[in-house]
């Protein structure tokens, strides 16, 4: 409900928090129409979980484990496209 009244342009999420589904949280928004873009970004390394986070609509998964340079310089590159279509 909190999402449906901000309109957030993305959701980043992790998809293991404590006392929460990542991957439910990310349904759930793009379900209530609250964002068209979800991105995990996340240290987990299971291409199952991949694969069922991008079958629900996840848009991206990025991982952590990367250089963490690399995923602040992509995801600010997301924030920015969003914030250019707005």
């Amino acid at each position: 409900a909190y999402a449906l009244r901000l309109r957030p342009a993305i959701v980043v999420t992790d998809f293991a928090l404590r006392g929460l589904d990542g991957i439910g949280l990310g349904q759930a928004v793009l379900a209530e129409g609250a964002t068209s873009r979800v991105i995990a970004c996340t240290s987990q390394n299971d291409l199952g979980l991949y694969e069922w986070a991008l079958e629900v609509g996840f848009a991206e998964i990025v991982s952590t484990r990367s250089d963490l340079t690399a995923v602040a310089r992509r995801l600010h590159g997301e924030f920015m496209s969003q914030a250019l279509a707005s």
